[in-house]
Formats: C-alpha cells, sequence, structure tokens
C-alpha cells in the first residue's frame, strides 16, 4: 500500500470524496420534489449525461473539424471488423478504443496493434468508441455552464492536465526516471502492468517525454492543475459557439488537446469527449488545492447544476422517476464489474 498515496485526499476513492455530495443531491431532491432531477441538466443526453449516455451521440453533434475521426464500434465486433472500419475512415495506429457508456478513465486504452484490438476485445467486448489517436499531449478540460433562456455561456473551470509521464536525460533508465518521480509511484503497480522490462530499461534522448499513461484521467495518471486564471474571454466565445450549436446542452465538460491555450482562442483543438452532468470542476485536485476548497467549489458547481436543471423544468421538461436513474445507476456499475 502507498502510504503517500492514502493520505492524499485527491487520491481518495470516489465514493468517499462525494459523501457530503450525496446528501446535498437528497436535499436537492426534496427541494424540487424529483429523485431524477439531474436528468433535467442536459435533455439531449441520456438521463441528462449523468449516466449511461452516448459519448458517440454526443460526438456526432459537434463540428467534424474539432473532434478526431471516431467510429462507433458495436457490440460483438470482431477485430477484423473493427480493421476494416480503421481502413475505411482513414484511421491508422495507434488507436483509442474506450466505452461508449463510461467515466473516469474506465475501459480507455491506447493500442498499437491488431494484436491488441484482438486482446481488448476479449475483454470488454461491448458498445465502444474508436478514435484516431491524437497526438498533442498537452489536455485541458473546460467546464461550461449556459443558464436556459440566457443567450451566453460561460467557463467555470479551467483544469489543466498534465499526462504522467517522465522526462529523460540521456543516461537514466526509465525505471530509474519513474523511481525519481513521485508521481509515478503512485501508479507504479499500473505501470507495471502495463509495460515490459524492455521497456523500463531503455534510455530515453535527453529532454524526451517519455508518455507513461495516456489518459487524461487523474484516476490514470495525470496530474491535475488549477488553470481558471487562465481562461479567456476567447476561451468562451469559442466553445460558448459550439455549445450554443447543440440544442439541449447546458452544462458539462469539454475534455480538449491541443498544441496550447492560444491554440484553442485561434480554434486548433480536438474534442475528445463532451461529458454532461457527471462532469465536475476537476480543478480542484491541484495538489495544492485544500480540501476545503475543493468542496466550496464543487458544492458552488452543484448550485448552478440545480439551477439549470430548475429552469428546464419549469420550462415544461418532465424528469424520469428516481428508480429509473437507480437502476441505470446499478446496471452500469454492473457492466463494469
Amino acid at each position: 500500500m502507498n502510504i503517500k498515496k492514502a493520505i492524499r485526499w485527491e487520491f481518495w476513492p470516489y465514493w468517499l470524496f462525494y459523501t457530503p455530495i450525496y446528501f446535498y443531491y437528497l436535499y436537492l431532491a426534496l427541494k424540487i420534489r424529483s429523485l431524477g432531477f439531474i436528468a433535467a441538466a442536459n435533455p439531449v443526453m441520456e438521463f441528462g449525461g449523468f449516466v449511461e449516455y452516448s459519448k458517440y451521440d454526443i460526438l456526432r453533434l459537434l463540428p467534424e473539424r474539432n473532434i478526431p475521426k471516431t467510429v462507433y464500434v458495436e457490440e460483438a465486433f470482431s477485430a477484423e471488423e473493427i480493421l476494416k472500419r480503421m481502413s475505411e475512415k482513414g484511421i491508422s495506429f495507434p488507436i483509442i478504443l474506450k466505452p461508449n457508456r463510461g467515466e473516469r478513465g474506465w475501459g480507455v486504452e491506447k493500442l498499437n496493434s491488431p494484436e491488441q484490438v484482438s486482446s481488448y476485445l476479449s475483454r470488454l467486448n461491448r458498445d465502444l468508441i474508436l478514435q484516431e489517436y491524437v497526438t498533442e499531449l498537452n489536455e485541458y478540460g473546460f467546464l461550461y455552464c449556459r443558464f436556459p433562456g440566457e443567450p451566453r455561456g460561460t467557463l467555470t473551470s479551467l483544469v489543466i492536465k498534465e499526462l504522467l509521464t517522465v522526462t529523460g536525460d540521456g543516461h537514466s533508465t526509465v525505471l530509474e526516471l519513474c523511481r525519481q518521480n513521485e508521481r509515478t509511484q503512485y501508479h507504479w503497480e499500473t505501470l507495471q502492468n502495463t509495460y515490459s522490462p524492455e521497456f523500463f530499461s531503455s534510455v530515453p534522448e535527453a529532454a524526451y517525454r517519455v508518455p507513461l499513461l495516456e489518459s487524461g484521467n487523474h484516476c490514470r495518471g495525470a496530474t491535475f492543475y488549477d488553470g481558471n486564471s487562465l481562461i479567456t474571454e476567447k476561451h468562451i466565445e469559442v466553445l460558448d459557439r459550439i455549445a450554443a450549436g447543440i440544442e439541449g446542452f447546458y452544462i458539462g465538460r469539454f475534455d480538449i488537446r491541443t498544441k496550447s491555450l492560444k491554440a484553442i482562442e485561434e480554434g486548433d483543438f480536438k474534442i475528445i469527449e463532451l461529458n454532461g452532468a457527471n462532469s465536475e470542476p476537476a480543478h480542484i485536485y491541484d495538489p495544492e488545492n485544500s480540501l476545503s476548497r475543493a468542496y466550496s467549489d464543487l458544492f458552488a458547481h452543484w448550485r448552478r447544476m440545480y439551477r439549470v436543471c430548475q429552469e428546464n423544468i419549469q420550462r415544461g421538461f418532465v424528469p424520469p422517476r428516481g428508480r429509473e436513474i437507480f437502476r441505470a445507476i446499478i446496471d452500469h456499475n454492473k457492466r463494469k464489474r
């Protein structure tokens, strides 16, 4: 057990960290008299994007120039069929495969060969999303919010995601570099299960960033930093224009890969995912952030989400019964086992 990791609240289990939010949700549900009110956050998404919604359906609503080449992979697809679809779409290895209905990095893998595709399908054969691999290592998460009836939305959070990497010095092995890096120690078991001894014994060139876990998810190795002070009016304008083009979308997070924050202002970026009501202001996981500040920002986010839901319900949206939401959560967790 990694003691250093266990005592850092940013690594607490999701269910533990969110315990206060569970009680707050019940309070809000009683206030609005609907256990399923969260579905009103984004009427365009199943359950508002809270659980069991199709990421592929949302990606199809985004400008094609701003998303990676993407293929929907139906359950029971064979590796041969996937390779055929890749060829038709002009996608080559490496690729990203991930569940169409998933969250927090579950099932997201970078694959480099047909053999790895076959292995992946033997472990996780369900409806999937296949995407071309976006080579830029700079990843950001912009949390967006627009209240129903208002002409313009805003960005309430920017998280800068630093993927898990080590930087070569020209003489140290990858293993030695990992031992010198505190963040790699938090994910050492995953790294050992991912790479061969030959990889760890290799010596990267000086200044070369060696990608280790290439998922922009906190639980998959990424370090999250608070970038709120770096949000510009141009960022808001660019992403608000995209969000406004999706009827029934009001609150959620754009996960973006790009060269830089400046490139986003110029429209040069790829949206990896657009999440809904299950989004969170991920800047709260900054290693320098306090637990009290994290909860303050998280509760503020839920107050905004409640207002969005309340206004959509007042405008005629009928939320599902609470038992439908809870059944979807149970079914989703069963499929993850």
